[in-house]
């Protein structure tokens, strides 16, 4: 698939599907990251296996890649509160859907996307563990990371006990 463009707030990036990865690049700065597509789409790896056999590209569109720009690539520039929405989500004061091991949540006119485990700091990772534990059922492989990411953090060792007793 040849390089594809997206323009936020005036700033150009190029994003283009390989078999298992999206590549995203900033056109001005040439920086960029290779996500793997069960990051920006709520499908399995088995999934992307199947679709390497059938040339397709899993359905990624430009909204998800804006969404994972934005929560991940931008989120200094507008000043997005990453801590706060986590903690109104675990709270139930917003609402947000897991897919896989994708948190996504709108803020705004924006969709900002959290995976378990590639927060950008540990209390961040914690509270995307949280939520997980909160809103999932436990036969899921993102499950156990969850439980070791909070497991390794003492601070949060009593608030995620109470979010494993709500779940069960």
């Amino acid at each position: 698939m040849s390089w594809r463009k997206i323009v936020i707030d005036g700033e150009i990036y190029r994003w283009k599907c390989g078999d298992s990865n999206v590549s995203i690049r900033n056109e001005k700065t040439g920086k960029g990251v290779n996500v793997a597509i069960t990051e920006l789409k709520p499908i399995s790896p088995e999934d992307v296996e199947e679709m390497h056999w059938h040339n397709f590209n899993g359905g990624v569109t430009p909204s998800d890649i804006r969404a994972y720009i934005n929560g991940n690539l931008r989120r200094e520039e507008l000043g997005i509160d990453v801590i706060k929405i986590l903690q109104d989500i675990y709270y139930e004061k917003r609402s947000a859907a897991y897919a896989g091991g994708t948190l996504t949540v709108q803020e705004e006119d924006k969709f900002l996307m959290f995976n378990v485990g590639k927060g950008s700091s540990d209390e961040e990772n914690c509270w995307i563990a949280l939520n997980y534990i909160k809103n999932k059922n436990s036969n899921c492989s993102f499950w156990n990371e969850a439980i070791s990411i909070l497991r390794l953090t003492p601070s949060f060792k009593k608030i995620a006990t109470k979010a494993m007793l709500r779940n069960f």
